[in-house]
């Protein structure tokens, strides 16, 4: 019987955006972290950044 792996997007990942619960983004390199006007704006609109799974200011 073939093991089902788990989507990459509900792998855990040392940063994810997250609304509701949800993980609607999710990556490991620190380059690719949106830049701070785009991140206060998403904030604004509900959305949080967690970093190794704890929320971030």
């Amino acid at each position: 019987m073939p093991r089902q792996q788990t989507p990459f997007y509900e792998r855990q990942h040392k940063f994810s955006i997250r609304k509701d619960g949800k993980v609607y983004m999710a990556w490991d390199d620190p380059g690719l972290t949106y830049p701070r006007e785009v991140l206060r704006s998403m904030k604004a609109a509900g959305y949080r950044l967690y970093v190794d799974g704890r929320p971030q200011r």
